[in-house]
């Protein structure tokens, strides 16, 4: 049962989604087959419009947090906007007693804790997956917690949406043809792809699997290869070229 909202974050549906995305169905079994049947994505937008919410919780939760525009008085939302590791909260200490509307909702949809991912880009604003009643492990942190930051990356990089070229880094780029694509090696391209894309090195290091100096390494090579002095630079002239 998968519950979406429209672009402005005003519920589209009560009613799970039909006929879910292929991206949807993925991210959605991804979690479950971590055990995870209770979250709940959000999109913040850098326009500060209402998010984009997906979630596998209760319509009624959903109606309620969306109509009320209970985002804006979430704690693990703003505390989401201030960071980008994985961090755990629990309903009682998150929210504050001012806040008994948005306690009470959680707390009658049995949201008691839970662990919220976050994953920032340039272009599509913050993406923030929340595993509801998802306990910490002694040390803080949970076993599947690189599965879940992954399953985040990816489905927020899908979701997102792409971002105006700026004007002014589109002037700056080298000129730049059918031979510059072809210098660029298969692991290059896959490489400027998730960076045109917004992600950091750290990010697209954890998607492709390797380190992130071995991404600074690549980055390196690109911008010799295209004659720019900086990463926006191929940013842009990836965007120019379709390799985004």
């Amino acid at each position: 049962m998968i519950h979406p909202t429209n672009a402005r974050g005003v519920i589209a549906s009560a009613e799970p989604t039909a006929q879910p995305g292929d991206a949807i169905r993925e991210f959605d079994a991804t979690l479950r087959g971590l055990g995870v049947t209770r979250y709940a994505y959000f999109r913040l937008r850098h326009d500060h419009a209402g998010p984009e919410i997906l979630t596998s919780l209760p319509s009624a939760w959903l109606a309620e947090y969306a109509q009320a525009a209970l985002h804006r008085v979430d704690p693990v939302l703003q505390r989401a906007r201030r960071r980008a590791l994985p961090f755990a909260w629990s309903t009682p200490r998150a929210h504050a007693l001012d806040d008994a509307r948005l306690r009470d909702n959680a707390l009658a949809h049995g949201i008691h804790r839970g662990r919220t991912y976050v994953s920032l880009s340039h272009a599509g604003g913050i993406g923030i997956l929340t595993l509801c009643d998802a306990p910490p492990s002694a040390t803080g942190a949970v076993p599947a917690d690189a599965t879940a930051q992954f399953a985040l990356l990816t489905f927020h990089a899908h979701h997102a949406e792409p971002g105006p070229t700026p004007a002014a880094d589109s002037k700056a780029c080298a000129p730049a043809s059918a031979e510059a694509i072809a210098r660029l090696s298969l692991r290059e391209r896959e490489v400027v792809r998730w960076i045109a894309r917004g992600k950091t090195y750290a990010e697209t290091a954890t998607i492709l699997g390797i380190a992130e100096r071995t991404i600074k390494f690549h980055m390196a090579n690109v911008r010799a290869k295209l004659d720019v002095t900086s990463s926006r630079q191929v940013v842009s002239w990836a965007a120019s070229h379709g390799l985004t």
